[in-house]
C-alpha cells in the first residue's frame, strides 16, 4: 500500500511541534512516509526567533522524507492550510493534515493510511479524522462514519477536496432554510452557523468551517475512529487561536487503539446522537455559565 503523504503546518511553537514530532516517529509508518513541513513566516521582527526555533526543532528532529516550505511572510493559518493541502492533494492524490498542536497515537498513521486506501473510490466519503469526541460509542465497532469534520489530526483524497469552496458560495443554501442550520448545527447541538456567520463577515478566518461547509453541501461523511488517536495540545498563553481549555471536548487522549475493522458508508445513527448530546452538555447555557463562574473563582 502506498502511504500518504504527510502536511505539517507549524508557525512559532518549537516546544508543541517538538512532541508532536516525537509522537509522530513513534509511528513505525513515518520511516516510509513522505513529509512536508510547511513553515509559516513571522507577522513581525519580534516573532522571528520563535519561529527560527520553530524551524530548527523541525530540522532537528531527524524526520525521514522531510521537504521544508519555510515561507518568508506570514500567510496566516487558514491560508496555509488550504494552499498545502490544494498542492500536495494536486500532487500526491491523499495526504495526511497535522498541526503543530497535536500529539498522536503510534497506531495513528497506520489507521490513516487503511482508511485512505479503503475508502479512495467511496464517492459519499470526503474525511477522515483521527479525533474522536470523548464518548462511549453507541455501536460495537471499530470506527464509525458522522455527517460533519474534524480538524486536529486528518486526512482527504484529491477527488474530496476538488469541491473545497474558499468562497463559501454555500452560505446561501444553508441560511435559506431554519432546517439546514439546524442541521448545520448537528441538530442545534453545536454553534457552526454562527460561526460560518462571522467567517462570512470577516470576523474569523478559518478553513475548518469553510471545509465543513464544503463537505455539508455534498452530503458528504467523516470516519472517526472508536477511541482518539490524537490528543490536543494546543491550549495556553501562546495559542494563536484557543486560549483556554474550556471543555471535556479537548479532554480526548491518543489512545493506544487500533482500528481493524471499517464500517460501510453509512451514518452511524445511534453515535450521531451521542455526540450530539455531549455537545449540548459542554457548549450549552448552564455549561457557560458554569466556565464563567469557574473562572472567576480560579
Amino acid at each position: 500500500m502506498r502511504l500518504a503523504t504527510i502536511a505539517l503546518f507549524a508557525y512559532k511553537r518549537p516546544a508543541h511541534v517538538e512532541r508532536l514530532l516525537r509522537s509522530l516517529l513513534a509511528n513505525p509508518e513515518i520511516q516510509r512516509s513522505e513529509v512536508y513541513a510547511f513553515c509559516d513566516g513571522p507577522k513581525s521582527p519580534a516573532e522571528r526567533s520563535a519561529v527560527e526555533e520553530t524551524r530548527a526543532a523541525i530540522r532537528g528532529a531527524r524526520v525521514p522524507h522531510l521537504r521544508m516550505v519555510e515561507r518568508e511572510r506570514n500567510l496566516g493559518l487558514a491560508r496555509s492550510v488550504i494552499e498545502g493541502v490544494t498542492q500536495l492533494c494536486d500532487e500526491r492524490e491523499r495526504v495526511i493534515v497535522l498541526e503543530d498542536d497535536l500529539e498522536l497515537s503510534p497506531r495513528f498513521l497506520a489507521y490513516m493510511n487503511a482508511a485512505l486506501e479503503r475508502y479512495r473510490e467511496a464517492e459519499r466519503v470526503f474525511h477522515v479524522s483521527g479525533y474522536t469526541y470523548p464518548v462511549e460509542l453507541g455501536a460495537n465497532a471499530d470506527a464509525v462514519f458522522l455527517p460533519f469534520i474534524g480538524s486536529w489530526g486528518w486526512a482527504t483524497w484529491r477527488r474530496a477536496w476538488r469541491h473545497f469552496d474558499a468562497s463559501g458560495s454555500g452560505y446561501a443554501e444553508v441560511a435559506s432554510s431554519r432546517a439546514a442550520r439546524r442541521r448545520f448545527d448537528l441538530g442545534g447541538s453545536y454553534g457552526f452557523f454562527a460561526m460560518l456567520d462571522r467567517q462570512l463577515r470577516g470576523e474569523i478566518d478559518s478553513w475548518a468551517i469553510r471545509w465543513y461547509l464544503s463537505v455539508f453541501v455534498k452530503r458528504g461523511l467523516a470516519l472517526y475512529p472508536a477511541r482518539s488517536l490524537v490528543q490536543y495540545t494546543g491550549t495556553g498563553p501562546d495559542a494563536t487561536h484557543s486560549r483556554s481549555a474550556e471543555t471535556r471536548i479537548q479532554d480526548a487522549a491518543a489512545n493506544d487503539f487500533e482500528v481493524r475493522s471499517f464500517p460501510a458508508p453509512e451514518l452511524d445513527e445511534r453515535t450521531y446522537a451521542r455526540i450530539r448530546a455531549f455537545l449540548r452538555q459542554e457548549t450549552g447555557l448552564i455549561a457557560r455559565a458554569r466556565r464563567r463562574l469557574l473562572r472567576l473563582v480560579s
